[in-house]
This record gives structure tokens, C-alpha cells and sequence, in this order.
């Protein structure tokens, strides 16, 4: 999203998730994600991330879907 030029609504709005738990035997195991993978993931909810293309889109003047249907 932030390579495409879209993405300041979800650095704004967004929630970075560093890590999750995962239980085993009633036992905690926690994955930590910038230290595993190297990076943490954001939190966005797809309904969002739709939103800001559709209006990307929009602003750079090209049609809707529905537009272009006759």
C-alpha cells in the first residue's frame, strides 16, 4: 500500500501486531514477529484496504467497475 502511495490511511488507522501466542499443553509459546520473520505485520481490515483503492482510483480519474457498464 505505501509503495503504491496509498497507504496513509492505514499508517494512521492501521494496528502494527508484533507477535501472537499460541498454546500448546496449556503452555504459552510467543511467536515474535521482528525477531522471527524480521518484521511486524499491520492490522487492516480488507473492507479498508478496498476503500482506499477504489478512491485511489477514482482520483486518478479512471472509471468505476460499474461505470465502464453499459
Amino acid at each position: 500500500m505505501n509503495e503504491l502511495g496509498v497507504g496513509a490511511r492505514m499508517q494512521r488507522e492501521g494496528f502494527v501486531h508484533e507477535g501472537t501466542i499460541l498454546r500448546f499443553d496449556g503452555r504459552d509459546h510467543r511467536i515474535d514477529f521482528r525477531e522471527l520473520p524480521g518484521k511486524a505485520v499491520m492490522v487492516y481490515a480488507q473492507h479498508e484496504v478496498i476503500k482506499d483503492l477504489v478512491a485511489a482510483r477514482l482520483a486518478a480519474g479512471a472509471e468505476s467497475a460499474s461505470e465502464g457498464k453499459t
